[in-house]
């Protein structure tokens, strides 16, 4: 007894496993797109190099090492190590640069994944509409079909005229043409939400007798209220934060680019060879570059342009 109740419980449980799957909700095809989707996956490996870089954009120059093999008289700085110190602020700059542009990225991530979640919902809601009109087309197109066959009869045996059955036939004949035109509209709404889910169709929807998740019913604030609320909403859309933050980058990158040209400190030990007889020491020099051929002052004039076009 024991044994048959397991199979049967078995069997049940396959059962349920193949056919017997949950109707697909609002919440479930908005989370699976957004799961899928391949730009919003590319979003996130961007925002992730871009944290990534902001965790160590504000470091020092690395140091340096030089190891020399000399034949003949060595120089004093042929084995040294050297550690560059930016005293112009270039390693803070560096890091706004990175921190503003880790939450442009962030901003532009979280814009996207508003606008794949509104077609997701956009192209569940069509195919449910459009799967509830193929079922009602072919509702009617078997009711049709039946009142053809009744009225071939009823011509038949001289209930009805001519012209009234050909009224008939013409008004099934239009609802099996409706019925082409609602399968036609379900496989193109099948096809969009397949895009999306990145999953083949058909998918199971919630029947006409099933409650879809309704809109919430969003009171009715008065007219200073609602524009209040308006400029809040505006504000703290991701787009206009995607574009704030890439301002502010441009802008940091322009205060970057123009300290370019600025001295460093250069902090060096050094030691001309290995022998007990070797020049060493410890130096610390200013280190100016003398003129620019044109690259640094190119790259001013452009980061100065981009800042100009971010802030607009």
């Amino acid at each position: 007894m024991l044994g048959r109740v397991s199979i049967a419980a078995a069997l049940l449980l396959l059962l349920g496993c193949q056919g017997w799957a949950a109707p697909l909700s609002p919440e479930e095809a908005v989370r699976r797109a957004l799961a899928a989707h391949p730009k919003l996956k590319q979003a996130r490996a961007l925002t992730e190099a871009a944290e990534a870089y902001s965790d160590g954009a504000g470091a020092l120059p690395n140091p340096t090492l030089q190891l020399a093999a000399v034949h003949g008289d060595a120089d004093e700085s042929s084995n040294s190590l050297s550690q560059v110190f930016e005293i112009a602020g270039q390693p803070g700059l560096r890091q706004r640069i990175a921190d503003e542009s880790a939450a442009a990225s962030t901003a532009s991530e979280a814009a996207l994944r508003g606008k794949v979640g509104l077609q997701a919902a956009i192209a569940y809601y069509d195919y449910w509409e459009a799967a509830q009109v193929v079922e009602q087309a072919d509702a009617q197109s078997e009711l049709a079909s039946q009142l053809e066959k009744a009225a071939a009869g009823r011509f038949a045996l001289g209930e009805i005229s001519a012209n009234e059955k050909l009224r008939l036939e013409l008004e099934a004949r239009q609802v099996v043409t409706a019925r082409v035109e609602a399968r036609g509209q379900l496989e193109l709404a099948e096809q969009t939400l397949s895009l999306l889910l990145e999953e083949p169709g058909p998918f199971e929807m919630p029947s006409q007798a099933d409650s879809l998740p309704l809109a919430p019913l969003l009171p009715l604030p008065g007219e200073a209220e609602l524009l209040s609320r308006f400029e809040t909403e505006v504000e703290g859309r991701p787009e206009l934060e995607e574009a704030r933050r890439e301002a502010a980058a441009a802008e940091w990158q322009a205060k970057l680019a123009g300290r370019a040209g600025a001295p460093d400190l250069q902090l060096s030990a050094y030691r001309s060879t290995w022998s007990n007889t070797a020049e060493q020491g410890v130096q610390l020099a200013v280190v100016v570059p003398l003129f620019d051929w044109g690259r640094l002052g190119a790259e001013h004039a452009r980061d100065q342009a981009r800042r100009r076009g971010r802030a607009r």
